[in-house]
């Protein structure tokens, strides 16, 4: 895997975080707004006015933990991967005499 495919695949799942947090937020304003008569938009507005920070914090909130979770999820498997791969090709295409020691979940060369 190169490093531009790995770069893809973190934007590609921080977008889909991203969309997964706010997208029904925005989704259920949307069609609230679009179903409504002047009257209740203008209630709907009002009301919007009072409990969108709040709305916006959560959604703020539940976005950096989503992405706290997400770059500890991609450095631990994803790269993860990559350095086992990497190792691997130098064992098999350098250095017949490196060996793999299992260490747990830190594994080492030796």
């Amino acid at each position: 895997m190169n490093r531009s495919s790995i770069k893809a695949r973190y934007w590609i799942a921080a977008l889909s975080l991203a969309l997964l947090m706010a997208g029904p937020f925005v989704a259920s304003a949307l069609y609230a707004w679009g179903v409504s008569t002047e009257e209740h938009r203008a209630i709907f507005s009002h009301y919007f006015q009072q409990v969108f920070p709040l709305g916006l914090a959560l959604t703020a909130l539940a976005t950096v933990l989503g992405f706290v979770v997400l770059n500890r999820l991609f450095r631990d498997y994803v790269k993860g991967m990559v350095t086992t791969a990497e190792r691997l090709t130098v064992m098999l295409t350098s250095n017949r005499d490196l060996r793999w020691t299992n260490r747990g979940r830190r594994n080492c060369l030796r």
